[in-house]
């Protein structure tokens, strides 16, 4: 513990007038900005109650109006995160647009995961692997999904590469419902530290909280 019977009276006096000032000033600016956006807002609001179709049919005559004024000026729909949320003109995002535009590397893909659970329970089993399949083939029926993989695939892209348990079964609903016909079957089977290609199973990436007990999860 240190103590200091330094007197700092004169160091207060000099820096609190000056912070005040900024505090009241700042006070004053909001209060000031305050009272012409409320007489906008009650001004707006008498009069859509006064002239609620007038209001009505200005609100959506407006919207069209700049509709179609941007189909006819290049509108563009930007749906790209990094467009929409990185300041415009920044370094960044244009060294990002080379890399990804003109640098000719080929771009990583963007992963994403399923997450299957029980509701607290056991999820390894029988229907917790079938629920994966299910989710995996819902992902890989939606439309144009082969084109792209097909495509990927001529670029040797990893675009479409499947990494998790149902790798046991070469994520195939077909060969699982073959191989098990009950939890423990499938238990057996994800204990095996290896995958049938030779890859050694990653437990901490495709599973969550794994224990194994003489070799079995």
């Amino acid at each position: 513990v240190i103590l200091d019977d330094t007197d700092h009276s004169e160091h207060n006096r000099t820096f609190k007038p000056a912070a005040l000032e900024y505090s009241s000033k700042w006070t004053a600016f909001v209060y000031w900005i305050h009272e012409p956006i409320l007489r906008l807002l009650l001004f707006l609001s008498r009069l859509a109650v006064k002239n609620p179709w007038i209001c009505i049919t200005a609100t959506i005559s407006l919207s069209c109006s700049f509709l179609v004024v941007g189909l006819a000026t290049n509108f563009e729909e930007v749906a790209d995160r990094d467009s929409l949320w990185t300041p415009f003109g920044a370094r960044p995002k244009d060294h990002g647009d080379w890399i990804k535009k003109e640098s000719g590397y080929i771009p990583k893909p963007r992963y994403f995961s399923f997450l299957i659970h029980a509701d607290g329970r056991n999820v390894l089993g029988q229907e917790g692997v079938g629920r994966s399949l299910e989710a995996l083939d819902t992902v890989r029926n939606i439309p144009g999904y082969d084109e792209l993989c097909s495509k990927a695939e001529r670029k040797r892209q990893s675009t479409c590469q499947i990494w998790g348990i149902t790798q046991h079964w070469n994520h195939s609903v077909g060969v699982f419902n073959q191989s098990v016909g009950s939890d423990e079957d499938a238990i057996l089977t994800m204990s095996s530290g290896v995958y049938p290609n030779g890859e050694e199973v990653d437990y901490d990436g495709v599973l969550g909280l794994w224990e194994k007990e003489n070799e079995v999860l």
